[in-house]
């Protein structure tokens, strides 16, 4: 899956805006556990923190649900944010060649200029380009204000529509073959 040009980020922030009134936002992001079988010899390098074997499906949604990007294969026992850190998509960010779009003004405003930024929960590192909820302790309303889109829609919502499929396949037997190229081989019940 090519990573997005100018042109796809905008019409993905358009998107946002129309579907959430969240101005240039680029994505939902967030990673998913896909229950595998322990790999022989792999000791606890996919066991994760729920309690069981898994890879993880790193992805960005934009608002009609639809991958936009995905890094599959990390280790269950990784963390999302230091997942991310690791993906193509972060460091194209960070190397500033990603080609998103430049800086606009949110909508019916003509100034300050904001950034586009990618949307995630509480597990991912704050950066010019990625935005997450404020902590849940002690918000006043403001903050609680700007938490419900982004906790419900953006993230929780997009990801429950996005991953919908995936509750079957958690239940499902997975099995991983280590190779340089992932392979996934889904058997649904």
């Amino acid at each position: 899956m090519p990573v997005p040009d100018t042109t796809k980020w905008e019409e993905i922030a358009q998107g946002f805006w129309t579907e959430c009134k969240f101005p240039n936002c680029v994505g939902a992001l967030d990673g998913k556990h896909i229950r595998l079988q322990k790999p022989v010899g792999s000791g606890s390098h996919y066991f994760n923190y729920k309690k069981y074997f898994s890879i993880v499906l790193m992805a960005v949604a934009d608002a009609d649900y639809k991958f936009v990007y995905v890094d599959v294969g990390s280790y269950g026992s990784s963390n999302d944010s230091g997942i991310f850190q690791r993906t193509t998509l972060c460091r194209l960010m960070e190397e500033g060649r990603l080609r998103l779009p430049r800086d606009r003004p949110w909508p019916g405003t003509r100034a300050p200029a904001y950034p586009y930024v990618f949307v995630g929960d509480e597990a991912f590192a704050l950066s010019d380009h990625v935005m997450r909820p404020y902590p849940d302790r002690g918000l006043d309303a403001s903050q609680l204000h700007f938490n419900v889109p982004i906790l419900y829609h953006l993230t929780w919502n997009l990801f429950i529509q996005t991953f919908n499929m995936m509750t079957h396949v958690e239940q499902s037997n997975i099995f991983y073959q280590q190779s340089q190229q992932v392979e996934l081989i889904l058997i649904l019940s």
